[in-house]
């Protein structure tokens, strides 16, 4: 199947057609019913912080974000609800580098039940990590069970994280806000194409 029969063609669980992504900049709320997507994308670079201003119901989400921060060290976090909730976000994590001086992979750090701030993504742990970076996110916003899982990749390294948001009352309205862990960074590329599941 070509990519013009692709676009045409009908999705064999819902019968739905398939249907072009909205295109954002972030300043104006979507909302997404099932299958429908939208690609958010600043119009100015570079940029500290990126709402997505995505309205989101219980459901699952996935996220595919492309992003280089500046000067390094690719850590994007997610706020949701573009709100600080605290050190209630547990994650765990194993994260992967290459050492060019002997051409092999190595484990640079894994750990269980740290907490961060926020939907956290640190590529390389903590070791200077040079974007373009790449990460897949899966996103669950049901109130009791807000979590995301996320496998993502840069410039000779690669990470999993698991971060489970250890709160079962409040509401996920918002899917939230991107920014750079490291406060002098700055988003120089930003583009994430986000997909409602459920």
């Amino acid at each position: 199947m070509n990519n013009l029969d692709a676009r045409f063609a009908l999705n064999s669980v819902t019968d739905k057609a398939y249907t072009e992504p909205i295109v954002s900049d972030g300043s104006s709320p979507v909302y997404l019913k099932p299958l429908d997507s939208v690609i958010v994308q600043p119009t100015t670079l570079p940029i500290r912080n990126v709402a997505l201003n995505i309205d989101v119901d219980e459901g699952i989400y996935r996220m595919i974000l492309l992003s280089s921060e500046t000067p390094a060290n690719q850590c994007p976090v997610l706020n949701p609800n573009n709100l600080s909730y605290g050190y209630v976000f547990y994650y765990t994590y194993v994260d992967e580098g290459y050492n060019s001086t002997t051409s092999s992979y190595y484990i640079i750090g894994s750990a269980a039940n740290n907490t961060k701030s926020g939907f956290f993504n640190d590529i390389q742990a903590g070791v200077t990590d040079i974007g373009p970076a790449i990460s897949y996110w899966l996103i669950s916003t049901y109130t009791s069970n807000k979590q995301v899982f996320i496998q993502s990749g840069s410039n000779m390294g690669e990470a999993i994280h698991s971060i489970i948001w250890n709160d079962t009352t409040t509401k996920w309205f918002s899917l939230g806000t991107i920014f750079p862990f490291v406060t002098t960074n700055e988003f120089a590329q930003f583009k994430a194409y986000i997909e409602r599941l459920r």
